[in-house]
């Protein structure tokens, strides 16, 4: 459950099942008086998504049944950067890292632009490899601050030696 702001009073809020890319909706809710609720459901641990409408308007949402009730509150209007956790520590880690491995990926992109030209492409090699040690930091700490957590369990997983190699890693 979770409350959200004024702007999508009346809308339906969507519960998605993730398995890979591919999404299942699962369940829904009115939103109303700024506020969702799913009921009092236990769903499987793993990453889920929640979206309003349909729409591209989504972000994911880990749950945990070992955490019972999960709130968050949505402020703005894109649930991808205007979502909090309340109470549950999977999804505070969870919405702590994500805007940060955006962020990495999109410098990785730009900095990838740069190796077209040979005379530079071992210096910018160093800077990917820079921001890949500052992401790889960010896992650590998180499964320091959260151990024992799914979160953890992921940021253990996205740490694999393969992760750009899609032939291993996928």
């Amino acid at each position: 459950h979770g409350s959200v702001g004024n702007n999508f009073n009346n809308r339906y809020i969507i519960l998605w099942e993730t398995e890979g890319k591919d999404v299942f909706k699962i369940d829904s809710s009115m939103i109303q008086n700024n506020a969702f609720d799913f009921g009092n459901k236990e769903y499987e641990l793993g990453f889920y998504a929640l979206s309003i409408n349909n729409g591209a308007n989504s972000v994911a949402v880990i749950l945990n049944p070992d955490e019972g009730d999960v709130e968050l509150n949505i402020v703005g209007g894109r649930l991808s950067s205007g979502t909090k956790s309340v109470n549950s520590k999977e999804n505070e880690g969870w919405y702590t890292y994500a805007p940060i491995e955006t962020a990495h990926f999109n410098k990785v992109k730009e900095l990838r632009k740069g190796m077209k030209d040979p005379a530079v492409k071992a210096r910018v090699q160093k800077l990917i490899d820079a921001e890949e040690d500052k992401l790889l930091e960010v896992q650590h700490n998180l499964i320091k601050q959260y151990p024992g957590t799914y979160l953890a369990k992921i940021m253990t997983w996205k740490q694999t030696k393969w992760h750009d190699d899609k032939a291993r890693y996928w």
